[in-house]
């Protein structure tokens, strides 16, 4: 999902968040599988279940706090520096003929036809208007709940949740 042509959450947070979801879900379905970690061996090195533990906890930490440190980087940016949308930055977002601009522009060119110089503003019919500007309010608000489960639901609680569910299976078994 992109805002101004910039995606909302950073590549650094997807890929911090997309480790430590691997890694936790790898974790917990081990867990739950049963899988029997004692005889694993990787490039000839064999690990006792224990240090699998060990080190497949301290990673998950560690990825744990990447992703948290990288997404409220990302949510301050988007709230400190994107909330405030200048005349430059509106021009860019719904520049080129985009669907918003050209929205509030027929329902401009309907609100001038509606006012005719013979009739007062009392008169004058303004429920397409009406109409047009309670389609795009409902519209921008689906826009703004659909960013916000994408960037707080699908870039942190999820893998956040899975990850914190991994830590506790490590440090429980």
């Amino acid at each position: 999902m992109h805002y101004a042509g910039a995606p909302l959450v950073s590549k650094a947070t997807a890929t911090s968040g997309r480790a430590c979801l691997s890694l936790a879900v790898v974790v917990v379905l081990t867990t739950y599988l049963e899988v029997d970690t004692s005889s694993l061996e990787v490039l000839g090195i064999s690990f006792s279940e224990k240090q699998l533990s060990s080190g497949s906890l301290w990673v998950q930490i560690i990825l744990l706090l990447s992703l948290t440190l990288n997404w409220l980087g990302d949510l301050i940016s988007l709230g400190k520096w994107n909330s405030s949308v200048s005349q430059k930055l509106a021009e860019s977002t719904f520049g080129g003929g985009g669907k918003m601009k050209g929205r509030l522009e027929y329902v401009l060119k309907h609100l001038e036809n509606a006012i005719d110089p013979e009739k007062t503003i009392e008169k004058a019919d303004f429920s397409y208007v009406k109409r047009q500007l309670e389609e795009v309010d409902r519209s921008l608000w689906w826009h703004e709940k659909y960013a916000v489960l994408y960037v707080v639901g699908l870039h942190f609680i999820l893998p956040a949740s899975i990850s914190l569910w991994s830590i506790c299976e490590l440090l429980n078994g």
